[in-house]
């Protein structure tokens, strides 16, 4: 959870249902008026279309919302030179948090872009081999030998990650730093490691 400030305004006040601005309007008499800090798991949209490149520039990997956002779902599109590998709906609410896809083409997704314990933590997209793997927030948690709040204590982009995923020298591998440690996504497998110690690459800036 996030706590997040709305709004220091003059005169006005912003009417707060859950986490959206439902209503505005003029308050009586008002000097400055506070609308108190809330908690939260909601942050801004994302933009309505985001893309990564594969490292060797043949793959490019598109999370685009048809409808800004009305129906919360993303829509992924594979590309290799241009042409259309694949195309579907993403399970996750307003598409992933981060997303890469290597040079053979496998798309890996991370987390949801909002602030919430996921069902689709970790999911992979390897048309090439037939295979997809999807790990729950759980799973994760499990392969670090990690409790919960331990994890999510030191997440700093989205529910469980310290920093956005990032390939490994080699480009097989994606290393996710999470909780002090090394989340590790082999892209040929799709099996995940938490090695100790961790690659010196995994390691965020900071």
């Amino acid at each position: 959870m996030r706590a997040r400030a709305l709004a220091v305004l003059i005169g006005s006040c912003f009417i707060v249902q859950g986490d959206r601005v439902a209503a505005s309007g003029p308050v009586a008499g008002a000097g400055v008026v506070l609308v108190a800090a809330v908690e939260s798991d909601f942050v801004p949209f994302p933009p309505a279309r985001r893309q990564a490149v594969s490292p060797n520039g043949r793959y490019t990997l598109l999370v685009v919302s048809r409808d800004e956002w009305r129906s919360k779902r993303a829509t992924a599109q594979l590309l290799e030179a241009g042409q259309i590998v694949w195309e579907r709906e993403l399970p996750q609410e307003y598409g992933p948090r981060y997303f890469l896809v290597g040079n053979d083409g496998q798309a890996v997704l991370f987390d949801e872009w909002n602030n919430v314990k996921s069902r689709h933590a970790i999911v992979l997209i390897d048309s090439k081999r037939k295979l997809e793997r999807a790990y729950p927030f759980d799973a994760v948690a499990a392969i670090l030998e990690m409790p919960e709040h331990a994890i999510v204590e030191r997440a700093k982009g989205g529910w469980w990650l310290e920093g956005p995923p990032r390939f490994d020298p080699t480009g097989q591998m994606v290393l996710a730093a999470t909780g002090g440690r090394c989340l590790v996504v082999d892209l040929k497998t799709a099996d995940l490691s938490a090695p100790r110690p961790g690659p010196p690459s995994c390691r965020q800036p900071g």
